[in-house]
């Protein structure tokens, strides 16, 4: 029994090693096609990608680059216009600061810098859009050059003009520093004003981005006055200072009287000019008053043998102060006035000095003066008015009692007009009464005074028989604390 289960073991192993062997024998022998399976296409890859093998098809290189290379060929061309873009815009400062004095053409290419930069700053800009950006650019640039040229061509003597006004104020620091002074304010702020006249022109620019662009004429003429001013400041601070320490004097002038009625020469034989009694000795007839309107002091010397004569005119020169003591007698008659024109450098308002008399006690209750000053309306100087003889007032200077009948002169030479003047001068704008035995000083205040010349016209008001009194040399001054220095 044993045996025989043996045996059918065996039996069976060796048929199942022949099917083996011939199933084996049947798969080398033929290749059976297999079902399709179904793939996707293109096939995944895997995650990540393998370092694919340098060199040829047979080291496994890629023979058909395809879409991959394209790419990163785009890429390349955006990176390279957008830095050569940026290259563009880096030199905007330098560009752009070539036409500082070309407002119009500097602002058309800030633009198109603006423009650019926009297309630099975006992230998803594409291509066509850099290039277009850096072409635009660079055709501003161009255009900006080509204008600037075209107008200097076409305007040599405004660029000429503008810039020698550039060099001009580059010196404005420099000027006003001399003026720190309060004496100078007047003339500092002048010279400021005419500087910012020429910075004004500057700012502007030869091509305004509004209005029209300044004419030649009128830079040289801003110029100028820059120039002419800074060259005169020494000058101007000079009489800015003697105006507002000291005074200023203004000798009479002949030339500058104007009267047509009284007009003759002084008498050779009068060599002195002013009298504390009446010139006519009381006697005011019109035939014997002096028709004469303006005496100045004579001195006379005595030379050889005892015979004397007037002062030289060379002597006068070395000696002025002599022969300088001037009176206007007469200002009556129609269109009459005396000029006095002088030049003026500190504050608006001034002060006006000038000694006083009558000529004659009859014309005290008849005195009367006016002012022009630079062409305005004429203003009334005011004396205080004379009492009359029946009110118990003082005596006439001729009335025999007078205490000051008698002919003596008196003497208005620059120190003795100093000491016969009464300096005691009031805040009220009314002046003293004038006499002919005193001299008095007229104070007037003088407003809205000109930087520079100035002219003040004397006459006698029309109607009422007014007469002026007679007027000495004028002093002017900045300070009224001065007018003890007269």
């Amino acid at each position: 029994m044993k045996r025989k289960n043996i045996l059918k073991f065996v039996s069976l192993l060796g048929i199942g090693s022949f099917v083996m062997l011939a199933a084996a024998s049947c798969t080398s022998a033929t290749t059976p096609t297999p079902n399709p399976e179904p793939k996707p296409n293109p096939e995944p890859k895997p995650d990540p990608m393998p370092n694919p093998p340098s060199g040829g098809n047979m080291n496994g290189g890629d023979t058909n680059p395809g879409n991959g290379g394209g790419m990163d060929n785009a890429v390349q061309q955006l990176a390279a216009a957008k830095t050569a873009l940026t290259t563009l815009l880096n030199g905007q400062t330098e560009k752009v600061g070539l036409y500082n004095d070309y407002a119009k053409i500097k602002d058309d290419l800030v633009k198109a810098y603006i423009a650019a930069k926009e297309i630099s700053d975006k992230s998803h800009a594409t291509l066509q859009e850099v290039n277009n950006a850096k072409t635009r650019l660079e055709t501003a640039i161009k255009d900006a050059a080509n204008s600037k040229t075209s107008f200097g061509e076409k305007n040599p003597e405004l660029i000429k003009a503008y810039d020698a006004l550039k060099q001009t104020i580059t010196s404005e620091e420099m000027s006003l520093n001399q003026l720190m002074d309060a004496n100078f304010e007047t003339i500092k702020n002048h010279i400021s004003n005419l500087y910012k006249q020429g910075k004004d022109i500057i700012t502007a620019t030869l091509d305004p981005t509004t209005g029209d662009g300044p004419q030649a004429m009128v830079v040289n003429q801003t110029n100028e006055a820059i120039v002419n001013a800074t060259s005169k400041i020494e000058d101007w601070k000079t009489n800015a200072t003697n105006l507002a320490t000291r005074f200023v004097k203004q000798t009479l002038n002949n030339a500058n009287l104007v009267n047509e009625t009284n007009n003759q020469p002084q008498p050779g034989s009068y060599s002195f000019v002013a009298y504390s009694v009446d010139l006519n000795t009381g006697v005011s007839t019109a035939s014997n008053t002096p028709n004469w309107n303006l005496a100045q002091r004579k001195v006379w010397v005595s030379g050889s043998g005892g015979r004397t004569s007037p002062f030289s005119s060379s002597d006068a020169n070395n000696s002025p102060a002599l022969t300088d003591v001037s009176w206007i007698y007469n200002l009556s008659g129609a269109n009459s006035k005396y000029t006095l024109t002088f030049n003026w450098y500190g504050p608006s308002t001034g002060h006006l000095y000038f000694p006083y008399k009558l000529v004659k006690s009859d014309d005290a209750q008849n005195v009367g003066l006016q002012y022009t000053l630079n062409n305005k309306p004429a203003q009334r100087i005011e004396f205080a008015p004379a009492q009359s003889p029946s009110s118990g007032g003082t005596a006439h200077a001729s009335d025999p009692q007078s205490p000051r009948a008698a002919a003596t002169e008196t003497d208005v030479s620059d120190s003795a007009e100093g000491s016969q003047a009464q300096t005691d001068m009031s805040s009220s704008s009314m002046n003293k009464t004038p006499t002919v035995s005193d001299i008095n000083v007229a104070s007037v205040t003088l407003s809205d005074l000109n930087f520079g010349a100035n002219t003040i016209e004397f006459s006698v008001p029309m109607g009422d028989s007014m007469v002026a009194p007679m007027i000495g040399n004028m002093y002017i001054t900045s300070n009224p604390l001065n007018v003890n220095q007269i």
